[in-house]
């Protein structure tokens, strides 16, 4: 028709295929029809709606539970660390982009390892306040996949020079980053130990992005985008039932990794004194654990230090019975022997 702009007249597939052109799908595992094919289209819509509602409802019960220090704590004058790390992030993640871009693979962009690089860049360069804290905290518990990255590489699709090198450098200052950012302190706090509400908010909305947006990209472009089409060739629970093997071991992997991860960090280096708030009611009501917590040390402290020894109290009960003698008093007088467990150290006389 005369006249019709040709934009408006491609649809989406065409207007984006270049961020997707570029994928091999002769490669094992890296999409294509045999990969879309490679589980039931009732199967995959069932694990689907099932997923997507399952997460979210479990990201929204943990976002009411969820709570933040309400005052900020002095942070390390350390700032030359912090830019060096942006640098070198921002750095690694560009090359990585350039990359994607050259080999028309853009959509792999949207694997949650990029997506928690983008998230550290922000901490990098972060002004000081909840938000962060809240981005932070959310963070550390999605580091999960740096890790599994790197155990079960998947490298086959890389065949530019140095691509691969990239890739190990990335999902190293993925692990190293929240480790520095805990030694920076200020707002780079950790929830109480045993405080998994942050755990089951990542995990419900990491579980919700894979398998709502994610995976309806993967199938509709046919890209295996983080193994949501087909496993991976490295895959240990190879077969028809690896997405329901994959939100079991990754549901309780995604529940201690976090955690885990804080307590090797500070037994390699110790950290600064905030890093654990000590109970969810002192985060509760005060939004300020830590200041409690020195407090009742203080508060122990000081009654050892009030809290008579016995044998400071033997000598003042022997004098109590000879000052009696002196006054010539008749009575029989019986010091009891819980002289030590009295604040005051007095002893009750019969």
């Amino acid at each position: 028709m005369a006249g019709r702009d040709p934009i408006r007249s491609l649809s989406w597939y065409e207007i984006y295929e270049w961020t997707f052109k570029g994928v091999d799908h002769t490669l094992p595992g890296n999409g294509g029809p045999e990969c879309v094919n490679f589980i039931s289209l009732a199967q995959r819509i069932t694990e689907s709606v099932l997923m997507g509602i399952l997460g979210l409802f479990e990201a929204y019960c943990a976002l009411k539970r969820v709570k933040l220090p309400k005052t900020l704590k002095p942070e390390s004058s350390d700032w030359v660390g912090r830019r060096v790390l942006l640098m070198m992030m921002c750095l690694t993640f560009g090359v990585e982009l350039g990359f994607k871009f050259a080999t028309k693979q853009l959509i792999y962009i949207l694997n949650p390892c990029h997506l928690v690089s983008m998230i550290q860049i922000f901490l990098l360069s972060a002004p000081a306040n909840q938000f962060t804290t809240f981005m932070f905290r959310l963070h550390m518990h999605m580091l999960n996949g740096a890790p599994l990255a790197m155990i079960f590489p998947v490298i086959n699709t890389r065949l530019l020079p140095c691509e691969t090198g990239v890739y190990y450098i990335q999902h190293v200052l993925i692990l190293v980053i929240p480790y520095f950012l805990l030694r920076h302190g200020g707002v780079y706090t950790v929830e109480p130990l045993f405080d998994f509400n942050w755990c089951l908010l990542s995990s419900g909305l990491l579980f919700s992005y894979h398998f709502v947006p994610l995976h309806y990209l993967a199938f509709n472009t046919e890209v295996n985008l983080n193994n949501m089409l087909c496993p991976a060739i490295s895959d240990p629970f190879y077969g028809k039932y690896y997405r329901i093997a994959a939100v079991c071991h990754q549901g309780l992997l995604l529940m201690i990794h976090g955690k885990i991860y804080t307590l090797l960090c500070s037994s390699v280096v110790p950290l600064r004194k905030n890093l654990f708030p000590s109970d969810d009611k002192s985060v509760a009501v005060t939004g300020d654990a830590q200041e409690q917590i020195e407090e009742v040390k203080a508060w122990e402290l000081l009654c050892n230090l009030i809290k008579p020894s016995p044998e400071s109290t033997a000598p003042s009960t022997e004098n109590n019975h000879n000052a009696t003698e002196r006054h010539g008093a008749s009575n029989n007088i019986d010091a009891k022997n819980n002289i030590s467990e009295n604040v005051n150290g007095h002893a009750k006389i019969h």
